[in-house]
């Protein structure tokens, strides 16, 4: 199954998340050091908690095979307000994400890519415009050159992601809570569907059905999302173009629980596979390991407590 092309060419880009998004491509991995796992004994209040760090047993045979970015190593750095401050991913390559925040939003997004073997970098900076909270334009440059730039117009639930520098206009529809139920680009169409806050089905163009099961336990990306990251790449992913989305997209910032399993039907323009993963927990009923058991895959998360 595939993934990061490197969004992050650009991601994400996913975030194919494999993750955040450079042009049509998706920016993919970054790098992140082995260490324990830090688990918390006591109960805390919700929120308390901060993921920050996922290790995996991923090496150059599995990497193209890995799922998603929690597949991979992810090292996630946060500043003196408790907010996330870089984020990276290793696996075949690295990605490290540096985030500029202003009052909880997102300002600007720099990606720094890394080649294992030459230890080439490229580098991607996304910088997102607000008329007061709301996000209204995103402008990618890789090098110093602008490769992208798209107005966001809104009516009602519909964002119309307007392309400046070309014809490819896409759109959205999203529900109250913020979360993408379509998005249409040039005669393609994407339905999504939720239950709980937790991503279910995507739907291609009425034919291509892809679903989402999970646990009961709690998410840990959700401890870090102190500001709109999962918005912006969310954003980044709908530039990146429907295919993105359908690879790479599952809502994982925003749901409530953890995937335990994806399937795929009628999809035959990719080599999309059925995954499972199994998980052991701690107190918390936060994951401290997880198993993608199509690729023997394993991760462990790592916390600290406030």
């Amino acid at each position: 199954m595939k993934h990061y092309s490197l969004i992050f060419t650009a991601l994400f880009l996913l975030i194919s998340c494999n993750k955040v998004n450079l042009s049509e491509e998706v920016l993919q991995t970054i790098g992140a050091a082995e260490g324990e796992i830090e688990v918390a004994t006591e109960p805390k209040e919700a929120g308390s908690i901060k993921l920050v760090e996922i290790t995996s047993n991923i090496n150059s045979s599995t990497a193209n095979n890995s799922f998603d970015f929690t597949d991979e190593n992810n090292l996630f750095l946060h500043n003196s307000n408790a907010e996330l401050s870089s984020w990276n991913i290793t696996a075949a390559n690295s990605l490290q994400i540096d985030i500029t925040p202003d009052e909880k939003k997102i300002t600007k997004l720099k990606f720094t890519s890394t080649e294992k073997e030459t230890q080439a970098k490229n580098i991607t900076e996304t910088v997102v415009e607000y008329d007061g909270s709301t996000i209204h334009h995103i402008a990618s440059t890789y090098e110093g050159e602008v490769y992208q730039k798209y107005d966001l117009v809104y009516t009602d639930q519909t964002i119309l992601f307007k392309d400046v520098l070309g014809t490819r206009d896409r759109t959205i529809v999203v529900n109250s809570d913020g979360t993408i139920s379509k998005f249409s680009q040039e005669g393609i169409s994407i339905q999504f569907e939720y239950v709980n806050e937790n991503l279910t089905k995507k739907i291609l163009n009425d034919t291509s059905i892809f679903e989402y099961a999970y646990d009961d336990k709690r998410n840990p990306l959700k401890t870090l999302e102190s500001l709109n990251l999962a918005t912006i790449l969310n954003y980044l992913n709908v530039i990146g173009g429907w295919e993105f989305l359908i690879t790479d997209e599952h809502n994982l910032w925003k749901n409530t629980n953890n995937l335990t399993k994806f399937t795929v039907e009628n999809y035959t323009l990719g080599d999309l596979e059925d995954q499972t993963f199994s998980y052991e927990y701690d107190a918390e009923n936060f994951p401290i390991q997880k198993m993608n058991t199509a690729n023997s895959i394993l991760t462990k998360y790592s916390y600290s407590l406030d």
